[in-house]
């Protein structure tokens, strides 16, 4: 009678573990390609916020902007004049090289009546930037009558924003974000 033992032989357990780290490497790499595309999404989503706070800031601006007889649109930046709780302010949105990082970013300077200046960045240079076409705005005018003068205004701002993302990482997805909005201005005159 012969004495069998039950179980693999050592050429079987070898053949099966090398089968099993293939399936193994399969599915961590499927697992990493997984993982990078959901980072991708999560810094995509990021700038997507991010941007979407920005012109909204810039759009609320507008909006709310003293007259609109004195909005003005140039190269990659906007100026108009606000109230601010009885105060004439001029703001002015520009996109301008940030000392620290070297990097365009997207500022909002207010100029005060005694002259004074407050400049502000809208996202963190250390993240995000911009190029110097990336913050577009087109004017839509109106014509009026004011005291029988006639007078263009301002009656819509359209302002298209492209942020993108400061990454080494290859696998970062290097498209900018693009975010859009009109602005119907609330103070603007019914044109006769």
């Amino acid at each position: 009678m012969k004495n069998r033992q039950a179980g693999f032989t050592l050429v079987e357990a070898v053949v099966g573990m090398a089968i099993m780290v293939m399936i193994m490497g399969g599915l961590a790499e499927m697992l990493m390609t997984f993982m990078g595309q959901g980072g991708r999404e999560i810094n995509r989503t990021d700038r997507q916020q991010q941007a979407r706070f920005v012109i909204g800031m810039v759009a609320q601006d507008v909006r709310y902007s003293a007259t609109p007889f004195s909005i003005t649109a140039g190269a990659n930046a906007l100026d108009f004049y606000k109230n601010s709780n009885g105060v004439k302010e001029e703001v002015l949105y520009s996109i301008i090289k940030d000392t620290g990082s070297g990097n365009n970013v997207l500022t909002r300077t207010v100029t005060f009546p005694d002259k004074s200046t407050k400049v502000n960045p809208l996202f963190d240079p250390s993240r995000y930037y911009m190029n110097p076409t990336d913050f577009a705005v087109t004017l839509t005018t109106g014509s009026t009558t004011v005291n029988g003068v006639a007078a263009t205004f301002v009656d819509e701002v359209a302002i298209v924003i492209k942020l993108r993302q400061l990454s080494t990482d290859p696998n970062q997805d290097p498209n900018p974000v693009t975010v859009q909005t009109n602005v119907y201005l609330l103070n603007a005159p019914t044109t006769k």
